[in-house]
């Protein structure tokens, strides 16, 4: 999901830790999106393109560093972007690895009615999850001025799609899924990549239908990821090596 747009949208706030573009056209749908770790920030900006071509309105927050989103840019821009917020009546955010923290993290500032966090972490800061250890450069210097219990909302629809295979991911989802309105959609053998696999089942532009409709049914989002497994090479190769791939030949 984490693909380009021809052509990047307008620039609505552009700081030194955060950039924030935006295609916000007139709908009761908006959904704002938050960029993934990348070894070389910035990272293209997250999920554009298939909004785009769903003519879904969006607001793509990039950020210019590995910083989990820790940083008083946060605040700026969120209010630079409040106009647009204004009269939507759904409101999601979305995002994968640190995107999805930051897509947890701001859900309460940005009024948000779902957030659909893939492979989140619930924080990265050793105080917090000392289980943590796939980024302990970043984790070292991240800082705590956003604090997960008093910035994740409460009443927001919240789905975690995740491995559960996938053993530090696993950890972060058991910590978020105790929060008030947090269901999970597990993908198994998806890795900390989970929709590649629904993607490589063919399944992904439907899966989105169903995460963005107005309605949530998770119980057909869960049999869509079913299906998808039985059709997907990444998936019977994830299964072929963890069946077989630690046997002595």
């Amino acid at each position: 999901m984490n693909n380009e747009l021809d052509v990047d949208p307008p620039c609505v706030y552009d700081g030194r830790d955060v950039r924030v573009f935006a295609h916000a056209g007139p709908g009761e749908l908006l959904v704002v999106t938050f960029t993934e770790f990348t070894k070389h920030p910035p990272a293209a900006l997250f999920a554009t393109s298939f909004l785009a071509k769903n003519q879904i309105p969006f607001i793509a927050f990039q950020s210019q560093d590995n910083h989990w989103w820790q940083t008083p840019e946060m605040d700026e821009a969120i209010d630079r972007i409040r106009p647009l917020l204004a009269g939507r009546d759904r409101i999601y955010t979305y995002g994968s690895s640190m995107g999805a923290n930051g897509a947890l993290m701001f859900s309460k500032a940005l009024g948000a009615t779902r957030v659909i966090a893939v492979a989140p972490q619930y924080s990265i800061h050793p105080d917090i999850m000392p289980e943590e250890f796939r980024w302990p450069n970043e984790a070292s210097r991240v800082g705590r001025l956003y604090e997960p219990d008093e910035a994740i909302c409460p009443k927001a629809e919240k789905v975690i799609v995740y491995d559960p295979f996938c053993g530090p991911d696993a950890v972060h989802a058991e910590r978020i899924l105790k929060l008030p309105n947090t269901m999970h959609l597990k993908i198994s053998l998806g890795g900390h990549a989970p929709l590649q696999l629904v993607r490589g089942g063919g399944m992904l532009s439907k899966l989105m239908g169903i995460l963005f409709a107005p309605e949530l049914r998770m119980d057909a989002a869960r049999e869509l990821c079913r299906q998808a497994r039985r059709t997907s090479p990444a998936y019977r190769l994830a299964y072929a090596l963890r069946k077989y791939g630690r046997r002595n030949p």
